[in-house]
């Protein structure tokens, strides 16, 4: 047996569901299991990650968004970049940097374009993951060889504005996982670099429900489907990694307070539930020397079959369906002063996941400036356990928008 020694506790684990499968190994549960299996998607997990720091400042909420964050559209919800203005959004660097405090770290680099004109918008972004130095051991600990794990991907999206209020759009991402560069053989199965085609989905639904002199109130409603895509492998032998495939519904109100020289004062609430479109690990047993699945179905499936049975296949049958929803909550309250060219922001939210379904549980909290359309955002999040792998995590966003109607070219108008 060989496994994957991380020079660090870091969230990112797919290299040990990479050993699991290259040597066909099957996690037995007894009958007395409480349900505590994880549904965990483990191939390239570069596409799991948020790195937009308004979004996750906000308790990760992206499936919904103000109409001055239309960059969330790039990475969680493509109908967003939709909108009745004309308007050049960019993101020069979106980095996150997970686990601070250990000895390595893993760095991940965005960045993207996004561009709307009539009922057409147009995005395109790229990401980049860079995992520390992994050493590979023998079961009994001594080291065979090094990995230094990367991923990258490169998407482009498409929307469109169907009436007033309703917005579709679609995107295809080419991702590029190598979590074992270096490696090009372990005994004797050979290795390759994954390679994988996903495509998104999403709808956004806007309107305002209330407008007087000085105060309106906005609702956005959205949908999502994201990383529906071909399973990746990493040898020729492998049963394959199901992508990150997941589905994100949620809703926002926006109160906005209109101010003298058409400035304003604007909160948002948010909520979002998430669930993994991947099937849940069944309960398994022996029977003459063979694994035999005894509860659940079998989770060997198509992408496409994988993301239906997901609603229907948990051993706990629906109570652990619903154990399976993650549940965030965000809001953002923001300051459009100087004649609209200052923006001021301050974040909170909250992450929840069931304790048998991964407890990633954290509080995330950030603040945005920005000063002629450019922007600089920072978030940070803070985990309600200790000795949290995600202790330390921080995000930070360098870019802009502008807004091509007539005379706020270098303005924050939503």
């Amino acid at each position: 047996m060989i496994n994957f020694t991380l020079s660090k506790t870091t969230a990112i684990v797919s290299l040990f569901f990479l050993v699991r499968t290259l040597h066909a190994q099957i996690i037995f549960v007894n009958n007395s299991n409480t349900f505590g299996n994880v549904v965990t998607p483990s191939g390239a997990p570069v596409q799991a990650i948020l790195t937009n720091p308004q979004a996750m400042a906000s308790g990760y909420v992206g499936v919904v968004a103000s109409e001055l964050n239309m960059q969330n559209g790039l990475d969680q919800n493509p109908a967003l970049l939709a909108s009745k203005n004309k308007v050049v959004g960019f993101q020069l660097l979106n980095y996150s940097s997970h686990a601070p405090e250990s000895v390595a770290q893993s760095r991940l680099f965005e960045s993207g374009v996004y561009a709307t004109k009539g009922k057409h918008a147009f995005g395109f972004s790229s990401r980049y993951l860079l995992l520390p130095e992994s050493i590979v051991t023998d079961i009994l600990g001594n080291p065979i060889s090094s990995a230094t794990p990367f991923e990258f991907f490169t998407g482009i999206r498409y929307a469109i504005r169907l009436s007033e209020h309703l917005s579709l759009g679609a995107g295809l991402t080419y991702i590029h996982s190598n979590l074992i560069n270096g490696i090009s053989s372990i005994q004797g199965i050979n290795t390759k670099p994954a390679n994988a085609l996903a495509g998104d989905f999403g709808l956004s639904y806007r309107k305002t429900l209330l407008q007087i002199d000085s105060f309106n109130l906005k609702w956005n409603a959205g949908l999502s489907v994201l990383n529906l895509g071909n399973k990746i492998r990493y040898t020729e032998t492998a049963n394959g990694f199901f992508l990150p495939q997941n589905l994100r519904i949620g809703s926002l109100f926006t109160l906005k307070w209109n101010m003298k020289n058409k400035q304003y004062f604007a909160v948002d609430f948010s909520y979002q539930a998430t669930k993994a479109l991947v099937p849940t690990p069944p309960i398994y047993t022996l029977n003459n020397g063979y694994p035999v699945i005894v509860d659940g179905l079998d989770p060997n499936v198509s992408p496409l079959r994988g993301a239906v049975q997901s609603f229907y296949d948990a051993p706990g049958r629906f109570s652990e369906e619903l154990r399976e929803i993650i549940h965030q909550f965000g809001t953002e309250a923001r300051w459009s002063l100087v004649d609209n060219k200052l923006l001021l922001a301050l974040r909170g939210g909250y992450f929840n996941e069931h304790e048998t379904k991964g407890n990633r549980k954290f509080v995330t909290a950030g603040l945005g400036i920005g000063f002629s359309g450019f922007r600089l955002d920072f978030a940070h999040l803070f985990p309600t356990n200790e000795n949290h792998p995600l202790k330390g995590t921080f995000f930070l966003g360098i870019g802009g928008r502008l807004s091509l109607n007539e005379g706020s070219l270098f303005k924050f108008i939503e």
